[in-house]
């Protein structure tokens, strides 16, 4: 009796096991040509048959994400949110669900929910640097430069290969009095996100920086202004980049890269080092000592006179080609150890 009972019992189990895996993948297929209704444009059909995944699947919170990712293509934020607001309530959704809820309170106007949703994420993912750019984000739209780049190099402290917050960081800080910083962050997210419309951007956002902060007085004088209130802008970045402008004849791409050369040269050979360790400056010395360090300075800029790298690149072929292949093998690598923001020099 009792081996019949448990023959019963097997073969419950395994049919409910079997049908709930039928479902499963039941709801994924349907997911999958759903997703394809929404790249040609049927959203109300593809709303329609992502309903029924999720019913198929009620345990997969990709479902109902997906469902208010079509309401949000129909600005139906309200709807969006109702689906975002249970898809967070999943034991297993990541930041990006948080991001996508405070995305949709601020795309429908409600900043204090965006916050809300953002700081909820962090409490579930205290490390994500995705929701301290979200963060600095809002605080970027309305202006108030000061916290979104506060949250910006949070996000860079705690998550400091996701290039974003870099990125965001250098535009500010650019644009204002200690520009130092923007360009020690410029060329560390074209390090870590090395070849899209962002890093050409970048790029050029550099080479213009030094053209328009590197003055010729005369013969024999110039004045440079990248910082105005910290001391290892006054007293180390420029004092060190000065005397690689010293001799230029104009503050151009070869006065450039001679200038951050210099730079690193004097950096080590002063022992500055010691106070002002930077992960990044390592690297570049490592460049340095590699012989490289002509050819990684013109990449660096390159995009601010394109004509004057490919000059540059047609009589120094053998140099870059070099070059691009150590790079491409020993890239730039941040850690939660070892990384950089300027809070380490405070």
């Amino acid at each position: 009796m009792l081996k019949q009972f448990l023959t019963i019992a097997f073969a419950i189990f395994f049919a409910t096991t079997s049908s709930a895996q039928n479902k499963k993948a039941m709801a994924a297929e349907i997911s999958e040509n759903a997703m394809k209704m929404l790249e040609e444009g049927k959203i109300d059909e593809a709303i329609v048959q992502l309903t029924k995944a999720a019913k198929l699947d009620p345990s997969d919170y990709h479902y109902p994400y997906e469902i208010g990712y079509a309401y949000q293509l129909k600005n139906n934020y309200p709807k969006a949110l109702e689906q975002l607001k249970k898809v967070v309530k999943f034991r297993d959704a990541d930041e990006l669900c948080y991001q996508f809820l405070g995305n949709l309170h601020d795309q429908a106007g409600d900043t204090a929910k965006a916050l809300a949703a953002y700081k909820a994420g962090l409490k579930k993912f205290p490390n994500s640097g995705r929701l301290y750019m979200e963060l600095g984000n809002v605080y970027f739209t309305h202006n108030d430069y000061e916290k979104a780049v506060y949250y910006y190099e949070t996000g860079i402290d705690k998550d400091p290969t996701f290039s974003s917050n870099y990125f965001r960081a250098a535009i500010i800080l650019l644009d204002g009095t200690e520009k130092v910083w923007g360009m020690l962050y410029g060329e560390l997210f074209i390090n870590l996100e090395r070849n899209t419309d962002r890093t050409r951007s970048m790029s050029k956002l550099l080479y213009n920086n030094y053209q328009s902060q590197v003055k010729k007085e005369n013969d024999t004088a110039i004045s440079i202004s990248f910082s105005k209130a910290n001391s290892f802008g006054t007293s180390v970045y420029e004092p060190l980049i000065s005397k690689g402008f010293a001799t230029a004849n104009a503050i151009d791409m070869e006065a450039m890269c001679m200038a951050r050369k210099t730079f690193i040269d004097e950096f080590y050979k002063e022992n500055y080092a010691q106070q002002y360790s930077n992960i990044l400056f390592e690297y570049e010395k490592k460049i340095s000592d590699l012989g490289y360090s002509d050819a990684y300075n013109h990449w660096i800029l390159l995009q601010g006179d394109v004509a004057g790298f490919d000059a540059w690149k047609a009589t120094h072929t053998k140099e870059y080609n070099a070059f691009t292949q150590w790079f491409v093998k020993n890239p730039l690598i941040l850690t939660d150890q070892d990384h950089f923001v300027r809070g380490q020099y405070h």
